[in-house]
């Protein structure tokens, strides 16, 4: 891979994120604070390289204005963001340098932003039922009464997108609301002890400042 081009990927990623809805959600997979989302996020990356591998995905660039309206994952662009909401059969993909002129200009990073946005004011605490709802199930799953056990098409109402960024892929969550409180509730209170052990080994009169950018280490 080129290296500007992945830094472009970088940038395009960085640009989508800033617009979407719930772009602050990497803090509830992070590894010290949140092991097993952390764990789960690790699961999804290794579950879309297997099914990209065996074509089990499709790709919709919505470039509409180029010949045949294909994307050729064997020669994906340099500057391409893959957006794949965990479990489905659909990845998104934002790539400008293969892109067709109309296209290029209309449909960049902030044209996938707003389409994340649409995604969460349309679906929103939506309940699926039915086979054309398929993929609006809970993708985290961690809560002990979470609603994904309900039976097939009958489970509860979803948040829509927790977004967590692994460049240069954009993963799209869905979670029920147990398992949002649990997950929020976990990253907040081992990050508190993370404060805790730290500031207990100071010396006297020192103190931490919750919110410096520099991570609390025991």
């Amino acid at each position: 891979m080129n290296t500007n081009g992945f830094d472009e990927a970088i940038h395009n990623s960085g640009r989508i994120m800033a617009g979407a809805p719930n772009s602050d959600s990497g803090t509830l997979f992070d590894p010290v604070w949140s092991p097993a989302m952390w764990e789960r996020a690790n699961s999804a990356m290794r579950d879309l390289r297997q099914a990209m591998t065996e074509a089990r995905v499709r790709y919709d660039s919505h470039d509409y204005d180029r010949p045949g309206g294909k994307f050729d994952i064997d020669n994906p662009p340099d500057d391409a963001v893959f957006i794949w909401s965990v479990g489905s059969r659909t990845v998104l993909v934002c790539c400008r340098a293969g892109a067709s002129e109309i296209d290029r200009r209309l449909r960049g990073p902030d044209y996938f932003s707003g389409m994340l946005q649409l995604f969460a004011d349309i679906d929103n605490y939506h309940r699926y039922n039915s086979n054309a709802d398929d993929e609006l199930r809970r993708t985290i799953n961690l809560a002990d009464n979470c609603t994904a056990s309900a039976p097939v098409f009958s489970g509860g109402t979803t948040r829509l997108l927790l977004l967590l960024r692994r460049d240069p892929t954009i993963l799209l969550w869905r979670v029920c609301r147990a398992c949002e409180t649990l997950a929020r509730e976990t990253a907040e209170n081992n990050f508190k002890f993370g404060v805790i052990s730290a500031q207990a080994q100071l010396p006297p009169g020192a103190r931490i400042d919750p919110r410096s950018p520099v991570r609390p280490t025991p």
